[in-house]
């Protein structure tokens, strides 16, 4: 979990069983949208040592599981980057990382995958 405190607040809060949304950024290259649907297994736990590159920007490691995996990803258009058409998210929300979401955004999200 990147470093930032609305992904820190996010991430304390997380609790199994929660549904996580993976979204490509991109804006409107090919490819970029929703691409995954992830469930939380553990709490999240702070990050000692991770071993990706630039691990000291990541503050919180969620354990999850892969739920499903789009074949082509779902784009969605953010008009005057705010609010999205088809989703119902907020164009910062998908740029900072993790992210609570209102109750349309997680239906619209929902019904993407079987």
């Amino acid at each position: 979990m990147r470093s930032s405190p609305g992904a820190q607040k996010c991430a304390r809060e997380a609790e199994p069983g929660d549904i996580v949304y993976v979204w490509r950024g991109g804006g409107k290259r090919p490819g970029s949208g929703l691409i995954a649907q992830l469930r939380i297994t553990e709490p999240a736990r702070e990050a000692v040592n991770p071993p990706w590159p630039d691990g000291e920007a990541y503050s919180y490691v969620i354990p999850i599981e892969l739920i499903a995996e789009l074949p082509e990803s779902i784009p969605d258009s953010f008009p005057g980057h705010r609010l999205s058409q088809r989703f119902k998210i907020q164009n910062t929300d998908v740029q900072k990382g993790f992210r609570q979401l209102s109750a349309e955004s997680e239906e619209q999200l929902g019904l993407c995958f079987p």
